[in-house]
């Protein structure tokens, strides 16, 4: 009998999910490519369908750590980007997040996204979208067509005609990808509301454990690192006022919430998503706590950044160091191209990068200052 080595066994993971021309750097630490993450956790979905994040992240993580073994083992960091993977995934429509509401609780279950295609303004085709039981929503014979930058998949523009005839792919049309909800024109309104709500909430009970939360008294994040560090395990005796909190309840399933705070203890807190399923579902609990952050930086003239790198086309790199909401990902992976996310290993200084043609660029500088809330500033 032989023995299977790490080596054939990453080999054969990568091979299960359709990659053939997968670099040694792959091979020797899968756990930190981009298409090996999402691949994985597409093809958890279709065999799960509807989970709990904690489930699909489990469903991915566990098989790393048998195949990877002892030399290689990945720890607790992975299991967060495995997280993260799962959020991006949401954002761009692979995963679709459905939040039910039960005994005043809101349970958020993660489903296989429809096979869908849209047509970008570049002229390439973004395929989004689980077929379950197999690696991706197309047939094989258009499957090698693939093109995967990060985790996103995009077939060659010529091919447009014939998904439009096809049956296993719906198109989607730019106008309804680049949806987005309402009454976020005015952030200083969008923040006296939620304040309200809070204010307005019965008290909070403790029947969560208390995770992690958001701190706003400091300055905007200025590299992806400030980001992380704003986040905090503990919440200190001094701390008053509204944040951006996460609960965890005993099978470790993340809760967000927007709190009021008074001398290190949670006052009362209205749970996010406070509209379950607006949009069709397109701004859940992650969503709408980014847009609560981007109101409460606005508000205290500490207005988050999107810094430009300008090139000599006229384009540009629009780099930004918090996460964005869906809504704002979708449109700028359609309109621009998503530079690969960050991942544990590279020395990118911002959490997300897009990249805009010359046309593009001034206009979604401006969606950025007056829908995101966001401050420009030019390198």
């Amino acid at each position: 009998m032989k023995e299977i080595g790490r080596k054939d066994s990453v080999i054969a993971l990568l091979e299960a999910i359709g990659w053939s021309g997968y670099s040694e750097n792959t091979v020797d630490r899968p756990d930190h490519s981009a298409r090996v993450l999402s691949s994985l956790i597409r093809r958890a979905s279709g065999v799960l369908g509807p989970a709990r994040e904690y489930q699909l992240v489990d469903y991915v993580f566990w098989p790393l750590v048998t195949i990877l073994g002892p030399d290689r083992r990945p720890d607790e960091s992975i299991r967060e980007h495995i997280q993260q993977v799962i959020d991006y995934l949401l954002n761009i429509g692979d995963l679709v997040a459905v939040t039910e509401v039960s005994g005043g609780r809101r349970k958020t279950f993660i489903y296989p996204g429809e096979p869908r295609f849209i047509r970008r303004k570049a002229g390439d085709i973004l395929v989004i979208g689980i077929l379950p039981e197999h690696n991706e929503p197309i047939p094989s014979e258009l499957g090698i067509e693939l093109d995967y930058r990060g985790y996103l998949r995009f077939l060659p523009g010529c091919l447009y005609e014939h998904l439009k005839e096809s049956d296993y792919l719906r198109e989607i049309p730019i106008d309804m990808w680049m949806e987005i909800p309402l009454g976020v024109d005015d952030p200083t309104t969008y923040h006296r509301n939620m304040v309200q709500r809070v204010k307005q909430a019965d008290p909070y009970n403790g029947d969560l454990d208390f995770q992690r939360w958001y701190r706003s008294d400091i300055g905007p994040p200025k590299n992806k690192y400030d980001h992380y560090s704003r986040w905090k395990d503990a919440m200190p005796k001094g701390a008053n006022g509204f944040s951006i909190v996460n609960f965890t309840d005993r099978f470790g399933i993340r809760y967000w919430a927007f709190a009021k705070v008074d001398a290190g203890e949670i006052e009362r807190c209205v749970f996010l998503p406070t509209d379950p399923g607006a949009l069709g579902g397109k701004y859940e609990a992650a969503d709408e706590a980014r847009m609560v952050q981007l109101s409460i930086d606005y508000c205290k003239k500490a207005k988050q950044i999107a810094r430009v790198d300008l090139d000599s086309t006229g384009g540009g790199l629009v780099k930004v160091y918090a996460p964005l909401p869906s809504w704002v990902d979708r449109r700028w992976s359609v309109l621009g191209e998503k530079l690969p996310n960050p991942q544990p290993r590279n020395n990118h200084d911002c959490l997300f990068a897009y990249r805009f043609g010359p046309t593009e660029l001034k206009a979604e500088l401006e969606f950025a200052e007056a829908k995101v809330w966001l401050d420009v500033e030019y390198e």
